[in-house]
Formats: C-alpha cells, sequence, structure tokens
C-alpha cells in the first residue's frame, strides 16, 4: 500500500475507534452501497434512525447531498467499512440479503412506468440508482435468490434497451448468463433458473436488433426458445 494511503487508512482507524458501537455497525452496512443511497435505502437497510445517520455526516465517515438528497461515501471509507463487515459473515450476507430485496423490489415497481408516460423520468430515477441496483442483481444472482430476480427481471433488462445503452444490455446479460448457466445453456433444468436466462437471451437479442446483427438475434431467440 503506498505511504499516503497507508497514512489516510491510520487516519480513518483512529476516527472508527471514536464512533460509537452503533455507529460503527450502521457504517459497516452502509458500506454495501455504491453510488449513493437515500435515507429510506438506509433505513431499509441497516434500520438506522436519523441520529446515527447524522453524526456519521458530523464525523466525515458521510457527507450529505441536500440537492440530490442522497448520503455518498468516499470510497476509502467505503473500503473500510466493508472490510469490517466482512468480520461478522452473518452480518455482512443478511446486510447484502436486505439491499438486494430493497433494490429488486424498487425496480420491480417501475416496470409498468417504463412503459408509460413517466418513463424518461424512470429511466433518470433507476440512472441514479443502476449502481445499487447492478449490485443487488449480481447479489441476487449468486445466492439464487429467485423472488428478487424475477421481481426485478422485466425492468432490470428493459432498462438497458429503454436507455439505448446496447453494450451495457450485452455485458449484464452475458454475466447472468454465465453465472446461471455456466456449462450449457440449452440443459439447464431448473425452472428458477430457466425464467431468467430466457428472458436475459431475448433482451440480449433485442441489443443485437438495434445493433444491426441479426443472426445473433436469432441465434439468441432460439436459444431462448428451447429452454
Amino acid at each position: 500500500m503506498p505511504q499516503r494511503h497507508r497514512s489516510i487508512r491510520a487516519t480513518i482507524t483512529v476516527s472508527w475507534q471514536r464512533l460509537s458501537e452503533m455507529e460503527r455497525d450502521v457504517f459497516a452496512q452502509l458500506s454495501i452501497f455504491r453510488g449513493g443511497f437515500t435515507w429510506e435505502a438506509a433505513q431499509a437497510v441497516t434500520g438506522a434512525t436519523p441520529r446515527p445517520l447524522a453524526n456519521l455526516v458530523n464525523k466525515s465517515f458521510l457527507q450529505y447531498d441536500p440537492v440530490r438528497d442522497r448520503y455518498l461515501i468516499h470510497e476509502l471509507m467505503r473500503q473500510f467499512g466493508a472490510e469490517k463487515l466482512a468480520e461478522d459473515g452473518e452480518a455482512e450476507t443478511a446486510a447484502h440479503d436486505r439491499h438486494s430485496s430493497y433494490y429488486c423490489q424498487m425496480l420491480g415497481g417501475k416496470e409498468q412506468e417504463l412503459k408509460g408516460p413517466r418513463r424518461r423520468i424512470v429511466l433518470v430515477e433507476i440512472e441514479a440508482n443502476l449502481g445499487n441496483i447492478e449490485a443487488a442483481w449480481r447479489w441476487a444472482a449468486r445466492q439464487r435468490l429467485w423472488s428478487n430476480l424475477r421481481q426485478a427481471c422485466r425492468a432490470f433488462f428493459r432498462f438497458y434497451v429503454a436507455s439505448f445503452r446496447y453494450q451495457d444490455s450485452l455485458a449484464v446479460c452475458q454475466w447472468t448468463v454465465n453465472q446461471l448457466a455456466p456449462e450449457n445453456i440449452t440443459e439447464v433444468q431448473d425452472k428458477d433458473s430457466a425464467w431468467i436466462l430466457a428472458r436475459a437471451l431475448i433482451c440480449m437479442a433485442d441489443a443485437y436488433l438495434y445493433l444491426n446483427q441479426l443472426q445473433h438475434a436469432e441465434l439468441l431467440l432460439q436459444q431462448s426458445q428451447t429452454i
């Protein structure tokens, strides 16, 4: 580790020791978030009341952006908190589960709006939370949290195509396919995996259609039908 980072880490450690037990617990769980978070999200994941969050802002562990009404964590501070959270495996898993459930549920609630007159507004809202949404999706896929995946699936995949992020769409869908079917995708027997995989392939086909790569799109649609 460079000398500058060692000095910063030593400073963070001293500040960490001055936090209350509750503040440490809350901050460690907040290290799960990516790209900031709202008060509602923090409460859902950590169960925190406003006081510890205000204390963490006053002690420079968090920053609050009143314009966007979001809390932010410096990346070095976040990494420090993540290391502390990892010291308790059960607490880490439980926090990730709550984080995934919150954002998958939030995304699922926007599925119909992505088709309606508020579409552009919803795309901006999802974009603001995309770091957390992608982290929530990846955790759900790794842990096979089928309820979370089913809830978020349609809106998650539709967002990338609707916002013209075709290459990102292909990358996310391919990661999902590799995670759920690392060997032969057409031989997947598990019903839950098949349901998610078929929709990932359809999303990839949509992206290839927009990129005018029709043969790729046709092959993917055939695979989705086989599944």
